[in-house]
């Protein structure tokens, strides 16, 4: 989930960071609001699209030494290139309760609980103005007369007007209401009330906040070019200027005289952009393919994996350890080495092997039956294999076990904790092996 909200924030910043160089210019407002939107969707989406880039890991692969080449039953142990962000991650989820990824999750959830708040409250402010005032109802919208010192803004379909709306002209008046009637008709409020929720999602990228007002500007740009088609540009400005002062009753609300009042100004001036122009837009096309390629140059076996499983909808399996614990040695079959004497071996490692901390907690990848619980005492070191068979075709073997926490013929859930490792200097390591019709298949290629 941390990868999946760090994916999001990166693909959104580069979105509005290329909105502010290429597309704040231009004056096709109607198609910025658009990109705004699309901007939202690209980096909520983008991080979940499986992008199966093909990546050859035999060159960091390094045997260290070899085991029963007679059977070809866990022949060679190796390890993967192990770099600092490799061993930052299995700090982060280091067995204890309080580690670094879970004071993470603690901030980061905090954060959203404090923007959830904020949201609910503004919510409930508007809710508050709406019982508490005189409403006049119309056909299409309602005004609601408000004992502050406001001018108008609007939320919805609810146009709030203050004191100092009543000590306008009735011109005034009318024009203030046909601003913000185009608030209402056009949903502007949708616009912020999407952000306002995309917000509490990802509260920590100061982006998202910049990116809503941005289009909160945005709004009356939009405002300000569709009153002045039928109406004078100067008188118009002159009651922006009259009326430049004040903010909104609360934040999710349309605000009239928003700010910033020199830009509105100068836009007015502007003359529509230019058909061509728009053509700007198809330059995002480009960002939007980096950002997707971005995520997919370094895919580790546990995502290839998935990947694959996401394409071809194979049977899919939970992992039988907490994600995040290293893989020591994985699957491989028939693959030739060479001896110190140059003898060519085939070796073969029909299973998986996980590192694993002291009294680390097993579980059933899958829905199934213990199958058969053996136990053997290697040097006075007693040892667990549990089979659980799922259904016709597949069935699942835990090798390595300290303590069996189900029993033979038992039922099982997937995710259950069906044993325990034992001490990490007595138990280092822990072996699942998956197996359809009998014989020994890649786990990764059915790990969910």
């Amino acid at each position: 989930m941390l990868v999946y909200l760090i994916e999001a924030a990166i693909a959104f910043s580069i979105m509005y960071a290329f909105y502010q160089y290429v597309f704040f210019q231009t004056t096709h407002f109607e198609w910025n609001r658009a990109y705004f939107y699309f901007a939202v969707f690209i980096s909520l989406a983008l991080p979940l699209i499986p992008f199966p880039l093909k990546v050859d890991f035999s060159g960091s692969i390094h045997p260290n030494y070899i085991l029963n080449p007679v059977t070809g039953e866990n022949l060679i142990i190796y390890r993967e290139h192990t770099g600092i962000f490799t061993e930052i991650a299995r700090w982060l989820n280091s067995g204890s309760y309080l580690n670094i990824r879970n004071i993470i999750y603690i901030i980061y959830f905090s954060g959203v609980l404090r923007f959830l708040y904020l949201f609910v409250r503004n919510q409930l402010e508007i809710y508050y103005l709406v019982k508490h005032s005189k409403t006049i109802n119309h056909k299409k919208w309602t005004q609601v007369l408000i004992d502050e010192n406001e001018t108008a803004f609007s939320y919805f379909r609810y146009i709030f007007t203050g004191k100092n709306y009543e000590q306008l002209s009735k011109e005034e008046q009318n024009k203030v209401l046909e601003h913000e009637k185009v608030h209402v008709f056009e949903l502007h409020s949708l616009d912020i009330l999407l952000y306002e929720l995309y917000e509490i999602i990802l509260w920590f990228n100061p982006f998202v906040r910049k990116a809503k007002k941005t289009l909160k500007d945005l709004h009356e740009y939009i405002v300000d070019v569709r009153i002045t088609q039928s109406a004078s540009k100067y008188r118009y400005a002159d009651l922006l200027i009259k009326l430049s002062t004040g903010k909104p009753k609360t934040k999710l609300a349309n605000l009239f005289s928003r700010n910033p009042l020199k830009d509105r100004i100068r836009l007015l001036a502007f003359p529509e952009g230019e058909q061509l122009k728009k053509f700007r837009f198809i330059t995002g096309i480009p960002v939007i393919i980096f950002i997707l390629l971005s995520y997919s140059f370094v895919i580790s076996s546990f995502n290839l994996a998935t990947n694959n499983l996401q394409i071809t909808g194979k049977t899919a399996f939970s992992p039988p350890v907490d994600y995040g614990t290293g893989i020591i040695s994985g699957y491989f079959e028939n693959k030739e080495l060479k001896s110190n004497d140059n003898y060519k071996i085939i070796a073969a490692h029909r299973e998986i092997t996980y590192a694993t901390e002291s009294y680390q907690e097993i579980k059933s990848c899958g829905d199934g039956e213990v199958a058969d619980i053996t136990q053997k005492d290697d040097w006075g070191l007693i040892i667990v294999e549990i089979t659980i068979k799922h259904n016709k075709k597949f069935s699942s073997k835990y090798k390595g076990l300290w303590k069996s926490k189900v029993e033979k013929g038992e039922k099982v859930k997937a995710e259950q904790i069906i044993g325990l490792m034992g001490d990490k200097r007595l138990y280092e390591s822990f072996s699942f092996q998956l197996l359809q019709n009998g014989k020994s298949v890649n786990p990764l290629k059915f790990i969910q």
